[in-house]
């Protein structure tokens, strides 16, 4: 047969099974297109799960810096009978004072923090010092007894050596008392003017009713016989009247003062304050004397104790 020009000249010569195709080839068939649909339909699906991730933004994992919390040092306790006071800078000296007086010129002055005792030491708390046998008892006493009714006196006829002397011995009675002192001349005025510019602790005039000072019955009150000469501000009592108080620091002349001791003189120390046989004296008034002289006149001088923040 030659070469035929179209398929369908060779069907003639094909032999095609009569009577239905087998059950088998169907099935062959069927589970052929199947798996070519399965594989077009994951390539499908691979392609555009690739195109869709090229074009999501890129998340990237970041752990989280923890948040440092930082500690803040709680601010130590108050001793017993103290105050704290936070400290600033004001006009020290008195702006009323004459170029020859101790308190004179006014010049800035920086206080640190610090605690001072909220009252003058008592003759009751002086004598459990003077029952140790650590602290001599002050002359106007009976012996080693406080006068009946006189216990909450300030304690008075002590010079700068035995108020240490009891300060020293307090310091060892309890934790909270260690490194007590005597307060520093700009710590006690700053308290003294309230923490600010006025020369009493109640304000700018003197006022014999708000302090035992200058008046006709000369003796020593209790020390909190006077609630309302204390300063609004600090609620520190008696520094104005009472007892003198003496100061931690040697007397020195301010600044560009004229003031000037004895040539020949020893180291002074310095009491504030003022006391019952005294006038009423401010804030800045500054009285240079002999800490510890032999026939040295303390009677109407105690004091108070103070501790800086930064020991406790």
């Amino acid at each position: 047969q030659p070469f035929a020009d179209s398929p369908s000249e060779f069907l003639p010569y094909v032999t095609l099974p009569s009577g239905p195709a087998p059950q088998k080839n169907a099935k062959l068939k069927w589970f052929a297109a199947a798996g070519v649909g399965l594989v077009l339909l994951t390539g499908l699906t691979a392609w555009l799960r690739s195109g869709l991730e090229s074009k999501l933004p890129i998340v990237v994992e970041v752990t989280p810096t923890p948040v440092v919390t930082p500690t803040v040092a709680p601010l130590p306790a108050t001793p017993e009978g103290m105050v704290r006071i936070e400290g600033g800078e004001f006009l020290m000296g008195d702006p009323l004072a004459k170029e020859t007086d101790a308190a004179w010129p006014q010049h800035k002055a920086v206080v640190s923090a610090f605690f001072i005792d909220k009252y003058e030491v008592t003759r009751q708390q002086y004598l459990n010092c003077v029952l140790a046998t650590i602290c001599k008892a002050p002359k106007n006493w009976r012996g080693n007894v406080v006068p009946v009714g006189t216990e909450e006196w300030p304690v008075t006829d002590v010079n700068w050596n035995d108020a240490k002397t009891y300060i020293e011995w307090k310091s060892k009675q309890d934790s909270q008392f260690i490194d007590l002192r005597l307060p520093k001349e700009t710590e006690w005025e700053f308290v003294a003017r309230d923490g600010k510019e006025q020369l009493f602790p109640w304000g700018n005039e003197p006022d014999s009713n708000l302090a035992n000072a200058g008046k006709e019955n000369k003796e020593l009150k209790p020390v909190t016989f006077y609630p309302l000469g204390a300063n609004q501000k600090f609620e520190v009592y008696g520094l104005i009247g009472n007892a003198w108080e003496w100061i931690q620091d040697d007397f020195t002349p301010y600044p560009d003062s004229k003031f000037s001791l004895p040539k020949d003189s020893k180291a002074y120390k310095v009491i504030r304050g003022g006391a019952y046989d005294s006038p009423v004296q401010n804030a800045a008034f500054r009285f240079p004397i002999q800490p510890a002289a032999k026939n040295g006149k303390y009677s109407s001088t105690g004091f108070r104790c103070a501790k800086s923040v930064m020991t406790q």
